[in-house]
């Protein structure tokens, strides 16, 4: 190769790196992330009863076009500001569609006036907007995944994700696809508790089978072993997990396998930080893998969980086993304090072997969406759960785990957790 050949290699290598590989048009790079989190405790709440998460959403909204499509999975939704922007969008955009799945049992709610005052909202929106709004509950009433006893009063629609297609160009994005995964509901009591949402904007592989999970929802599709999807550039490795599960095995479980792979192959320290909502006796596995792997391997993990019922005494005396200072417990339910844990999160530094056997790389990873360690969440809901690996949306959810955990308190005397789970472990 001579010489100006060689040098024009290097400038395009170059330029494609800039772009993070892409060759389209535009400066916006072809995936980017937006971090929002709420970590309650706030006395003063805002005026307009709406946190960080929500404001994202309304960030999101206002970016609407003619050719937008939105699409949102939710399961309780109170937010008055978010739904008056989304129907203030619909008037002024004549070609925007949007389509909402709320669980059937928040939906037909009539003792909650919040709820109640949602819906008629809603119902507004469809007569005003029939060819534009769409509420899939409405629709389809019986649909599987929208009429709980069909399967079991278990059940719950317990998804928080919203699709967006076509969103006018945004400082670091295109707006072509995006994809806001969180722990939040659309209420206000988002603001009085810790949430996480991650905006994913660019990856349109992830787009589709989040688009294809949802319509599933929407039609009654009977098989629920979405099983994974893995989407995967240069740059950034997205794998998304949707469940309910009709197939054997634990997901989070074998993230921690292949982290202990990775351990006992290189020898590497590791740093876990879990804050984590629910926590039942049939997802103890977790809790001794963490044991486990702390006392065989340099692993520093760091656990907040809740300090109410939704925390399994089993679990409890599991992680008693980790060395001193290693599980703090954040106040819930407490009326005299306004904010409580609702995280599904966990983060993990370290050597990661990805595939079972396969080549060993320290990583920077994060696992969130609505997705609670407890057997319904595994087997019986509509759940997403999200492998992010990026260190700058690691970093700052790392940073926004630190001050919950500056929250948290050490003393085991407030625990009350409970001896069972809401299902059997079967």
């Amino acid at each position: 190769m001579d010489t100006q050949r060689w040098l024009f290699l290097v400038v395009l290598l170059a330029l494609l790196a800039a772009c993070g590989g892409d060759t389209g048009s535009g400066s916006a790079p072809a995936i980017s992330y937006e971090v929002f989190t709420t970590s309650g405790g706030d006395p003063s709440y805002p005026a307009d009863g709406q946190g960080a998460i929500n404001r994202g959403l309304l960030r999101l909204l206002d970016r609407a076009t003619d050719s937008s499509e939105v699409h949102i999975a939710i399961f309780d939704w109170t937010a008055p500001l978010v739904a008056e922007r989304l129907a203030e969008n619909l008037r002024r955009h004549a070609g925007m569609q949007a389509s909402v799945i709320i669980d059937p049992k928040n939906y037909a709610d009539e003792r909650v006036p919040r709820r109640k005052a949602a819906r008629s909202r809603f119902q507004g929106m469809i007569r005003n907007h029939p060819d534009q709004f769409r509420i899939v509950n409405e629709e389809n009433p019986q649909a599987g995944l929208l009429h709980t006893s069909e399967f079991s009063p278990r059940r719950q629609m317990h998804n928080k994700f919203f699709l967006f297609r076509h969103l006018s160009p945004g400082t670091n994005d295109r707006g072509d696809y995006t994809i806001a995964v969180s722990s939040a509901n659309l209420t206000a009591t988002e603001i009085g508790e810790s949430n996480e949402m991650v905006v994913i904007h660019g990856d349109s592989g992830l787009y589709s089978r989040f688009l294809a999970y949802w319509q599933a929802m929407a039609v009654s599709e009977l098989d629920f072993s979405f099983g994974t999807t893995h989407t995967f550039s240069d740059q950034h490795d997205h794998l998304a997990y949707f469940f309910p599960k009709s197939v054997p095995g634990d997901e989070v479980a074998g993230i921690l396998r292949s982290l202990k792979s990775g351990l006992e192959q290189s020898r590497e320290p590791a740093k876990v930080r879990i804050a984590m909502s629910i926590w039942h006796r049939c997802r103890k596995i977790l809790a001794h893998q963490l044991v486990k792997m702390q006392r065989e391997h340099e692993l520093d993990v760091r656990i907040l969980l809740k300090e109410d019922l939704d925390i399994a005494l089993e679990v409890k005396q599991i992680l008693d086993s980790l060395p001193e200072g290693s599980v703090r417990f954040l106040p819930s339910r407490n009326p005299e304090l306004a904010y409580g844990l609702h995280s599904k999160l966990m983060l993990v530094e370290g050597p990661f072997a990805r595939n079972e056997g396969g080549e060993i790389q320290r990583e920077h990873l994060t696992f969130t969406g609505s997705h609670n360690w407890n057997y319904d969440a595994h087997r019986y809901n509509s759940e997403t759960w999200i492998r992010i690996a990026d260190e700058g949306v690691h970093a700052t959810l790392e940073t926004h785990w630190q001050e919950l955990w500056e929250k948290g308190i050490d003393s085991t005397q407030m625990y009350r957790g409970v001896n069972y789970d809401s299902t059997g472990c079967r």
